[in-house]
């Protein structure tokens, strides 16, 4: 089950996996707009402590996620997720959210998977075999 909270001064959502580890992310309104660098640069204990202060007032859910994580804290503006570097091998290709960077609050996954099935079919009809396809798959739906 995915949990979405709208805290007083930032949005949170986790999920929590069957074995107990759990994915999180929390977007913040800033009034800056760093660059990749910088938010690369900050360390994972700094980002802990703005967060925990961020959602002090909200749910203790949050603050025991955060507090409880293992390893670095990746930080992304909303607009900059990287992307996947293989859309496709051999007889498989990927659509939708698992190739294009899509914040995951916000709801374009399925979107983009029905934008990406008109355009591999049209490429699976055009091209001369399907590693042909995929790859102007890719190079139409890149971009996007």
């Amino acid at each position: 089950t995915q949990h979405f909270i709208f805290g007083k001064r930032a949005f949170f959502g986790y999920l929590v996996r069957e074995s107990g580890e759990t994915y999180w992310f929390a977007n913040l309104h800033r009034s800056d707009e760093p660059i990749r660098k910088e938010l690369a640069a900050i360390p994972t204990a700094q980002w802990q402590r703005q967060l925990r202060d961020l959602f002090a007032d909200d749910l203790p859910v949050i603050n025991e996620i955060i507090t409880n994580s293992v390893g670095d804290i990746g930080a992304h503006l909303v607009y900059d997720i990287p992307t996947s570097p293989v859309w496709h091998r051999g007889p498989a290709v990927l659509i939708g959210d698992a190739v294009h960077a899509t914040s995951p609050s916000a709801g374009q996954g399925a979107s983009m998977a029905v934008e990406d099935a008109v355009i591999l079919a049209r490429c699976l009809r055009d091209a001369p075999d399907i590693n042909a396809a995929f790859t102007a798959y890719e190079q139409l739906r890149r971009p996007r």
